[in-house]
């Protein structure tokens, strides 16, 4: 499988959103879309999924999965690492948070890695995770308060859906930044990434789907 670097990946986003006039909110769209019939096939009848999104365009695509899932009668418990008026308004992830809030799927804030223990028993119910947190714009080592965040969903050994690409893993060198939470699948937008091939890709990143976003595909050839 031919591999690219995430700097290949956001040009082709560019050219396909300011040259072929593509709405950056459409991509996502077809993101989300595309990633939810890849995690409705894997999870066939078991119908509890925990989502956990980041604050930026990787949490946006788990709000646009969460809807599509509960649209699919699946029970999704949205949990988001922050502050929800964190995310500008009007931004592509704003808009799909919106969305969730108009459906009345809650959202649960979450700051620290205490703020999971309040809702263990939740979480143990879920038979798969959905973690959207960093994608591939994570580039240093994962500290603080998301580190025991990360490092306490992975203590859980849930079966783990990484959209993009594994939450802590450099997806260019295939190196893990500080912490990583494995994934048994991990679905990617428009074309894998090198990382995923990589030094600690191979064993964090599980069967690699690759979902169509509708990037243009003279794009795609000119590389």
């Amino acid at each position: 499988m031919k591999a690219y670097t995430k700097e290949q990946v956001r040009e082709l986003d560019r050219v396909a959103i300011e040259e072929y006039q593509i709405p950056s909110i459409v991509l996502m769209e077809n993101a989300g879309v595309g990633a939810t019939r890849i995690i409705l096939k894997e999870i066939a009848t078991q119908k509890n999924v925990a989502i956990f999104c980041g604050k930026g365009n990787n949490g946006g695509d788990g709000f646009v999965i969460a809807r599509h899932l509960h649209n699919n009668n699946v029970q999704v418990h949205v949990f988001f690492l922050g502050k929800v008026n964190e995310i500008a308004t009007n931004s592509d992830p704003g808009i799909n948070l919106r969305i969730l809030h108009n459906m009345k799927i809650p959202i649960t804030e979450v700051s620290s890695a205490q703020d999971l223990h309040e809702h263990n028993n939740t979480l143990q119910n879920c038979d798969y995770l959905v973690d959207a947190i960093f994608g591939t714009g994570l580039c240093r080592k994962i500290t603080g308060n998301m580190l025991e965040i990360i490092s306490e969903i992975k203590s859980w050994r849930k079966k783990t859906i990484a959209i993009d690409t594994p939450s802590g893993l450099d997806c260019n060198s295939g190196e893990i930044l500080g912490e990583v939470l494995p994934a048994k699948i991990t679905i990617t937008f428009a074309l894998p990434k090198r990382g995923f091939f990589d030094k600690d890709g191979p064993s964090v990143t599980g069967n690699i789907e690759v979902v169509d976003i509708s990037i243009p595909k003279e794009l795609v050839e000119k590389l």
